[in-house]
């Protein structure tokens, strides 16, 4: 008689959860969006785990890292300044606490931005020409068509009441201005490309208006005879600043100055020859800038 042994099957049943990947979404920006180069995109990343944390998100630009957050909200700024025109690729890979990933990926496109440029601070060459100009900082991606200056005698928001063309040479560009009113001058350096022109900061000079002099006595043609003394008035004034010194040139020869008001000096002509003589005088303001003016006299 066979016996026959009862046979026991063990299942064995695990207790161990499996990990299940984390969920990752490039919410913004949209697949398919463009921008202007220059633009700084606002990138936002969703990304959960149904079974555990988050515990790092990748950014990726055209395949290459450049960021990462481990705490929420998974958002990232992206300066596209010194990125080519075209289309570029995003991805983001979120990783949870059990080493799973998963990654969402979209496209974008750069067209050509505004150029930046800044505007040169005025250089004064002379006392009646300034070196007024820019400096392209960046083309936007594109090509530069035109480059220049606006420039007014009053502030202004955009547009000044003249506009002067310049070559740009290595980035920079520069005009002289001459011819001068006396007065307070604002300017713009300005660029343009294929996606129009942009505007540096506006900057301002101001032109120092010359001394006003004027020799009052002795009138032009007076005569004196030889011995007698010249009392020389001369009026001297600033509109924008003050009188520095007043000097005395007889016959192109210096013989007395004046640095306070009155004006008024005493000349002995017993030096004098008999004949015509030239009184010139020469007034000098805080800014360095002289006027003068000339009479002739007569010794007999």
């Amino acid at each position: 008689m066979k016996k026959f042994f009862p046979v026991f099957l063990v299942i064995l049943v695990s207790c161990v959860p499996v990990n299940t990947p984390p969920n990752c979404m490039i919410v913004a920006p949209e697949n398919g969006s463009e921008y202007s180069r220059g633009d700084d995109i606002q990138v936002y990343i969703e990304a959960t785990d149904d079974d555990g944390e988050i515990a790092e998100v990748r950014l990726y630009l055209d395949g290459i890292g450049i960021s990462s957050v481990n705490i929420f909200p998974y958002n990232f700024t992206l300066a596209t300044a010194e990125l080519e025109v075209g289309t570029h690729s995003l991805k983001a890979e979120a990783y949870d606490d059990g080493g799973k990933e998963a990654e969402s990926e979209v496209s974008f496109s750069l067209t050509t931005g505004l150029p930046i440029v800044e505007t040169l601070q005025p250089v004064s060459v002379s006392n009646d020409a300034v070196v007024v100009g820019g400096t392209i900082i960046d083309d936007g991606g594109g090509t530069i068509s035109e480059a220049g200056i606006l420039w007014s005698t009053v502030p202004y928001d955009v547009a000044g009441e003249h506009e002067l063309n310049a070559e740009v040479s290595n980035s920079t560009f520069s005009i002289t201005l001459t011819d001068f009113e006396y007065t307070t001058y604002y300017v713009t350096a300005f660029a343009e490309n294929e996606s129009g022109r942009s505007f540096g900061e506006q900057v301002s000079f101001s032109v120092p208006a010359p001394p006003y002099c004027e020799i009052l006595e002795p009138s032009p043609g007076s005569v004196y005879a030889q011995g007698d003394t010249i009392e020389i008035h001369v009026s001297a004034t600033d509109e924008d600043g003050r009188i520095e010194e007043v000097r005395y040139y007889i016959d192109a020869k210096p013989v007395a100055s004046s640095r306070s008001f009155p004006y008024i000096i005493t000349f002995p002509t017993a030096g004098l020859i008999v004949g015509t003589h030239a009184l010139k005088v020469e007034a000098e303001d805080n800014s360095g800038l002289k006027s003068e003016d000339t009479v002739t006299f007569r010794i007999n």
